[in-house]
């Protein structure tokens, strides 16, 4: 059985070994999509150790061959610091070259960094309109930043509606927060008849879509499981287990988990009382740009 394991292992290594070097010759050759498979075999570690320096060299290549991706996966390594030291205004420039190539996760990017003031003046005109393309473009979360900013007319008249409409189709596109926030409406009756058992319907849905989600490593889904088990919505009240979602979805950058996770610490909710550990978590959130824990005190 060892022979066998060493065996699959060894063969393993040849295979990634095999397609790195293929890929090698291919980006050499002028092939973008080599250059940026090569970006996110060393950006990701997989079948290489992880190296983000070897990962900015390749993105650099495809992304000067016109790859869209490539230019909005060098944004996020510039964005955060990887390798690299970070820099707001080469990660905007990039997002923005691949927003211009019809990338929608980089038109979002470049939304919020807009919405936020991160590297730029913050301007909600200009973050809304960008949303919205990415929105169109199939970037569920988008759609859900452009209703947040409807509902509390920023950037955008104030509408309901609309607000409600984008909601839902973020729902439609299998996004677990655009359902909760779909049921939220119903249940407390905002721009909806109040209809709370079409708000269970919208909350079994968004419990489903945002297991699966998280599982899968998406920080939003992590997020909405931490806050349907602290409200106790769909399933029983559990705090242990909101933490649990939170720390997932906070290791994962999501700042809003990461300010839930100061308050749960201070607090004693669903683990020990900690203000050293409440203040670490805050601190964290409000460098991933949570506006709220930049000014929260406990």
């Amino acid at each position: 059985m060892r022979k066998l394991a060493t065996f699959l292992v060894f063969g393993f290594l040849i295979s990634a070994c095999s397609e790195r070097a293929g890929q090698e010759v291919l980006c050499k050759f002028g092939s973008a999509e080599a250059c940026y498979s090569l970006g996110v075999m060393y950006s990701e570690g997989k079948g290489v150790p992880q190296d983000y320096k070897k990962a900015v060299e390749f993105y650099e290549k495809a992304c000067n061959k016109n790859m869209g991706e490539a230019c909005l996966n060098l944004g996020v390594i510039y964005a955060r610091g990887q390798g690299v030291l970070e820099d707001r205004k080469k990660a905007m420039e990039l997002f923005e070259r691949a927003c211009q190539m019809d990338i929608g996760l980089a038109c979002r990017n470049l939304g919020l960094m807009y919405a936020e003031g991160k590297g730029v003046p913050k301007d909600y005109k200009k973050a809304s309109e960008l949303y919205q393309k990415a929105c169109d473009k199939g970037e569920a979360m988008a759609c859900i930043n452009l209703g947040l900013m409807y509902q509390e007319g920023k950037g955008v008249l104030r509408n309901t509606s609309k607000a409600i409409e984008l909601f839902q189709k973020a729902c439609q596109m299998e996004s677990g927060f655009g359902c909760l926030l779909v049921g939220y409406m119903y249940a407390e009756g905002i721009g909806l008849p109040k209809d709370m058992e079409k708000a269970k319907e919208f909350y079994r849905k968004a419990l489903e879509l945002s297991k699966s989600s998280c599982d899968n490593g998406d920080k939003y889904g992590c997020f909405v499981l931490g806050f349907m088990h602290e409200e106790g919505l769909s399933v029983s009240k559990n705090y242990f287990r909101a933490v649990e979602f939170y720390q997932k979805a906070c290791d994962l950058r999501n700042g809003s988990a990461c300010r839930k996770l100061a308050w749960m610490h201070a607090r004693g909710l669903g683990t020990k009382a900690d203000s050293s550990k409440a203040y670490e978590y805050l601190k964290k959130a409000c460098d991933l740009g949570e506006e709220e824990a930049c000014k929260m005190k406990f």
